[in-house]
């Protein structure tokens, strides 16, 4: 057995109308104790929880106690005896205690324990007895027979009639055998008497056994072994056992008022919720209807705006055509520009080609002037006869003069024009060169606007989304604007079931108070 030490001679004394309740688990572990058992074994709440029920055991009581008290329990009968429990500090303190077993479903799921303050009178004598057992004595009047009450009243009526049997065998002129048979007809008639007399004595001792049938307990409560000790410790057992279910009511009471409590304050908080709840739900149908409002406007916008991409996508879509035909009508431009440059570079060549002719013309224009001055000289040595010639030869020469001043003049044109194309070759590659430039830029300008397309295309699908979802917005929000009217009705309602549960909860902490009271009236009675 386990021995819970330090101990002290400091006794605390258990208050009459605060008793100590606990439970236990079949194998005696806590799984339930009250204020009033913490508070006088000094062990906290955790410290006791899932704790085996002998942490508060004393050393000074016998094990024989404990073995008889789980042997009553397992038997399913509930077992009370005088019981010296051990503080946390080592100090004690002594309890009338009331155990029985709790069912459920029709099987033992726990013990549960009341224990009250004890009669000094009961400590006195389970004190004596419980240093009897630890030290192995017994008493004289534990090893004699105790006899019943109808024995004792037929001792003392033979005793009575002791004088009276004497006194006529020696004085009356009975003889001794007419005396005997005297005595032994009265001692029957007596006994048939009492035996008729206690008949309801025995009936009320065999259900008094029917309560609790234990000598030990008996001896303690009691005081006496006979058929009055059994009907006494029969009450005693049923005032516990009422005593414990008073205790249980009590306990129960005191949960209920702390309950009842927590009620009032919960539906004195809900309430004060459901209030400010209401105030937010009126604030939330207005902000409801301007945000209603809101979603009318924005679906308005992007109707509007939809319209406005769907116009940006036709005129992105026109731009790109304008920009695909103005890169068409450069590229044939610079086509052409590009051809020009050709032919007039030929052009040039060609002219340079009639420079070389015109030089071989003005090498022949000089020698047919050089030839016709010689002839001129010829006829004139010639004299009449060559003056023919000398005309001839003027012509000749006249005409050799002509066709290089020609020369000389085509010769400068073929410079011009050489020059001009020259010039038109340059300006021809420049804008060649520019053709291709304005080709790359409007290529650039080609692209930009296809990604603008793209984007405006993308615009105008998410501006159809966005329509699309301000027109569910909008519907949504109509169907917030029922819900939260729905939620008001439904607010107004839970206030007044608030109302009502708070006269529930009045009601109910009034019939806790009541129920306290009558709880510690009826221990105080018992």
């Amino acid at each position: 057995m386990k021995l819970n030490l330090p101990v002290t001679d400091n006794e605390k004394k258990l208050d009459e109308s605060s008793p100590i309740i606990s439970t236990t688990d079949l194998k005696g572990r806590i799984t339930y104790s009250n204020d009033v058992f913490q508070r006088i074994s000094g062990f906290d709440k955790q410290e006791l929880l899932n704790k085996s029920h002998n942490i508060v055991r004393h050393p000074d009581m016998p094990p024989v106690a404990f073995d008889n008290l789980w042997q009553t329990l397992k038997a399913g009968k509930p077992w009370m005896g005088i019981v010296k429990n051990r503080c946390k500090n080592g100090d004690y303190y002594w309890v009338n205690a009331y155990v029985m077993p709790i069912e459920k479903d029709g099987k033992v799921c726990e013990y549960q324990s009341v224990r009250y303050r004890p009669d000094e009178k009961n400590v006195q004598r389970a004190e004596k007895l419980y240093q009897d057992l630890n030290a192995g004595k017994t008493s004289w009047r534990q090893r004699l027979p105790q006899p019943g009450i109808e024995q004792k009243i037929m001792l003392s009526i033979a005793l009575a009639f002791l004088p009276w049997l004497l006194a006529s065998l020696f004085v009356s002129k009975f003889s001794l055998s007419i005396s005997m048979s005297l005595v032994v007809v009265s001692f029957a008639l007596v006994y048939v008497g009492v035996r008729f007399s206690l008949r309801h004595l025995r009936l009320a001792v065999e259900e008094a056994r029917k309560v609790v049938q234990n000598p030990v307990t008996q001896r303690v409560f009691t005081d006496s072994q006979d058929e009055g000790g059994e009907i006494t410790l029969a009450m005693a057992m049923l005032k516990s056992q009422t005593r414990a279910i008073a205790g249980r009511m009590l306990d129960s009471s005191g949960h209920l008022n702390g309950t009842a409590k927590d009620l009032a304050d919960s539906v004195a908080l809900t309430n004060k919720g459901v209030v400010h709840q209401r105030n937010e739900i009126s604030s939330l149908t207005s902000s409801v209807e301007g945000l209603r409002n809101s979603a009318a406007e924005v679906d308005e916008h992007a109707g509007l705006v939809l319209e406005a991409a769907d116009g940006a996508n036709d005129n992105a879509e026109r731009g790109r055509r304008v920009i695909s035909s103005t890169i068409n009508s450069i590229q044939e431009l610079a086509s052409q520009i590009s051809q020009s440059a050709t032919i007039i570079h030929t052009l040039d060549k060609e002219s340079q080609r009639i420079g070389g002719i015109l030089d071989a013309i003005k090498a022949i224009a000089e020698q047919t002037n050089l030839l016709a001055l010689n002839a001129a000289i010829e006829a004139a040595r010639a004299g009449d006869q060559g003056r023919g010639f000398a005309v001839v030869a003027d012509e000749v020469r006249s005409l050799a003069t002509r066709t290089h001043e020609s020369t000389q003049e085509i010769e400068a044109m073929i410079s011009t024009l050489q020059t001009e194309a020259r010039k038109a070759v340059e300006t021809m590659n420049v804008g060649c060169e520019n053709a291709e430039s304005a080709v790359s830029q409007a290529g650039e300008a080609g692209s930009a606007l296809e990604a603008i397309l793209a984007s405006v295309k993308e615009i105008y699908g998410m501006s159809s989304q966005i329509s699309q979802a301000t027109n569910g917005q909008v519907s949504l929000v109509d169907e917030i604007g029922n819900n939260v009217e729905m939620v008001d009705e439904i607010s107004e309602l839970t206030v007044d079931t608030l109302e009502g549960q708070e006269r529930i909860s009045q009601a109910l902490d009034a019939l806790s108070g009541s129920l306290d009271g009558l709880s510690k009236e009826f221990v105080r009675l018992h």
